[in-house]
């Protein structure tokens, strides 16, 4: 069962976390691990509610950030440095917390946006990346009309709302629970801030224009047939980021979510066994 707590970042400022401990005795301590984990730009933390519960229940620590605008934070408003910020924040938390564990940055398709950038502003801020269907480049994109309203909505701070590039929920995932737990979802948001568009875009410019191969070790894992994320496009970024740090898992029958069922299974192996 998951807690919510409350991470400081500044004066008056505090973002929601929510928190799977570890059962005690399910895993030795030195083999104890941190998972810090983002969402994806319409979920939230408790769409890895699953995964959250299945590395609990072997021992390791499942801390979910909602950014700004989404979640348990959905209230906060916040541009691409304070998402990053709230990132770094969460794991020097996390590091002063438990400081002797392995601490792994984990995120699920758009989140792997702004987990990349935090890493590239810290480099020591995690001891490898999980990335979930990384969506570094993507198979569906906002028209230009509404690109020009993120502009628009930016240029003048207007609470401009658009709809998700995501029209059809059978892009996530074919199993029919997960749809049905999303579909009816309360939380998930079908129409996403200007503001928030406009940060998704800037991490990823800074994340083209990163100057030198992180040293760090990344593992990503994708599926086969990705509906949401151009497959190919985005491994070339990861190599060009990672180089020889880089680790490429693709699941061949599992869905674009890799939080829910088998795919959580798959994915928990996979973590498990290959993360740094």
């Amino acid at each position: 069962m998951a807690v919510v707590e409350r991470v400081e970042i500044g004066r008056d400022v505090t973002v929601a976390v929510r928190v799977w401990e570890g059962s005690c005795g399910s895993a030795r301590s030195e083999a104890a691990r941190t998972f810090v984990y983002l969402n994806g730009l319409e979920s939230h933390s408790l769409w890895a509610s699953e995964l959250g519960e299945m590395l609990s229940r072997r021992g390791h620590r499942f801390v979910a950030l909602d950014r700004r605008g989404s979640g348990a934070n959905r209230d906060l408003r916040g541009n691409a440095d304070d998402w990053i910020g709230d990132v770094i924040r969460t794991c020097e938390v996390e590091r002063q917390c438990n400081g002797q564990r392995p601490l792994h940055l984990m995120a699920q398709c758009f989140g792997a946006r702004l987990a990349i950038a935090a890493v590239l502003r810290r480099p020591d801020l995690a001891d490898s990346l999980v990335l979930l269907s990384p969506g570094l480049q993507m198979r569906v994109d906002l028209t230009v009309a509404e690109k020009l309203l993120v502009g628009l909505g930016q240029a003048l701070r207007l609470p401009i709302r658009l709809r998700s590039p995501i029209t059809d929920d059978h892009m996530f995932t074919n199993d029919p629970p997960t749809l049905r737990f999303i579909g009816a979802d309360p939380l998930r948001l079908k129409r996403v801030r200007a503001c928030d568009f406009y940060a998704g875009h800037v991490l990823l410019r800074r994340i083209r224009r990163a100057a030198q191969p992180l040293r760090l070790p990344c593992l990503a894992l994708f599926t086969e047939g990705d509906r949401l994320v151009n497959v190919p496009g985005t491994i070339a970024m990861l190599r060009e980021l990672f180089a020889e740090h880089l680790k490429v898992h693709s699941l061949s029958e599992a869905d674009h979510l890799l939080l829910f069922g088998r795919s959580a299974q798959q994915a928990l192996d996979l973590i498990l066994n290959d993360a740094a």
